[in-house]
């Protein structure tokens, strides 16, 4: 198999792509740390009936919050480990980098898609579940 030549434009490439990456991780670091924040708020308001609100609805949505940062957790750190690799590969010109750079960048593209498959299944079910309540009349009486 041939080699692959890094050349200055791709290097340039790599290094300007690593910087809007880096970017867009720390605000979504900083929007999973909001919407822990927004979790736990919700979950003290559900467990303590503050504000005479139902607490069923708060605590639910407390938990769904935590699981969705749970999930993004994964992709985050990979992230910054693609930002760090390719940083390091485009520097020290060392394989080993861009061979760990590609394997993120794989990996997040990967975790992507599957989280993408989820949610159309999970879409399409609460669709078929909605029709399906549908004709059977539940909805009549709203």
């Amino acid at each position: 198999m041939e080699n692959l030549r890094i050349n200055e434009k791709i290097q340039k490439n790599l290094l300007s792509s690593a910087n809007w990456l880096q970017f867009i991780s720390v605000i979504s670091a900083i929007g999973i740390a909001l919407m822990v924040l927004t979790a736990i708020c919700m979950l003290f308001i559900s467990l303590t009936g503050a504000l005479g609100v139902q607490s069923g609805v708060f605590l639910l949505c407390g938990i769904l919050y935590l699981v969705i940062c749970g999930l993004y957790i994964y992709p985050l750190i990979k992230s910054f480990s693609l930002v760090d690799n390719i940083r390091k590969s485009m520097k020290s010109f060392t394989q080993d980098a861009l061979d760990k750079a590609t394997d993120d960048f794989k990996t997040i593209l990967k975790f992507t898609g599957i989280m993408i498959i989820v949610a159309i299944v999970i879409y399409v079910i609460i669709i078929i579940g909605a029709l399906a309540l549908a004709a059977a009349g539940i909805f009549s009486n709203i």
